[in-house]
């Protein structure tokens, strides 16, 4: 892995939107270098942002503030993915079990939440902010056979994952096409593809702990001979 394919595969995203013009694109990826250095990398795929025009970098003082609900819109799908990631990463490194109070302690632990927002990469599938509340499920799924979507899978792929986690159905549906899974990867279930773990899970904005701690335990199952040196990173429950 290298910083320097996804560069490339960006530059490609950033000549794509200039030729077109490309009114408004949400450029997602790693928001610090500490990404760089994990052993081991995980990919998180939401839907879509809200209320964004133009051009926009997410780096990492807007994931700050959609991790603690800077705009007040009542949303809580950052910090529970963090929370989610948070607990990927200790069920895989660790071995640590997940349960509804493992979940309950990382979405409270800021200071988990924020280095887990650095060692991890989180992406909205479609390139557009949604300029309402409603989920736009006909634009996500677009986002499957189109030609700004192969481009921003070239990018996560480049990110060379050992885990990627799609969320919710109308992002499973398009990453079904930009991956051309076949048979097709259902809601909540897994497939090792090209060296990649991929996950599918119902859209985190709100916990489902059951569903979670299958999900986790899951890819911690799949994902069972890697190994790596004791973490540094804060524990769950401090």
């Amino acid at each position: 892995m290298a910083k320097s394919q996804f560069d490339v595969a960006r530059g490609k995203t950033r000549e794509f939107v200039r030729i077109n013009n490309v009114e408004d694109h949400m450029f997602h990826g790693p928001v610090s270098d500490q990404y760089w250095a994990e052993p081991f990398r995980v990919i998180v795929i939401n839907m879509e942002s809200y209320g964004y025009k133009d051009h926009n970098e997410v780096d990492r003082n807007m994931l700050i503030e959609w991790l603690y609900d800077a705009g007040h819109k009542r949303t809580r799908t950052t910090r529970y993915t963090l929370a989610l990631l948070a607990l990927v990463l200790e069920r895989v490194t660790q071995g640590s079990h997940p349960s509804r109070e493992s979940i309950a302690a990382a979405y409270r632990n800021k200071c988990l939440l924020e280095q887990t927002l650095d060692r991890t990469v989180y992406y909205n599938i479609r390139s557009k902010s949604n300029e309402n509340k409603k989920e736009d499920f006909a634009a996500i799924v677009a986002m499957g056979p189109s030609d700004i979507g192969v481009l921003i899978w070239a990018e996560i792929l480049a990110l060379d994952p050992h885990v990627l986690i799609i969320s919710g159905n109308a992002g499973l549906v398009a990453l079904n096409v930009l991956a051309k899974l076949k048979p097709t990867l259902h809601l909540r279930q897994q497939v090792s593809w090209n060296g990649v773990l991929i996950q599918s899970i119902a859209h985190p904005s709100r916990p489902n702990y059951a569903a979670w701690c299958s999900a986790i335990d899951g890819i911690g199952n799949a994902c069972k001979n890697f190994s790596t040196k004791p973490s540094t990173i804060s524990s769950i429950t401090e």
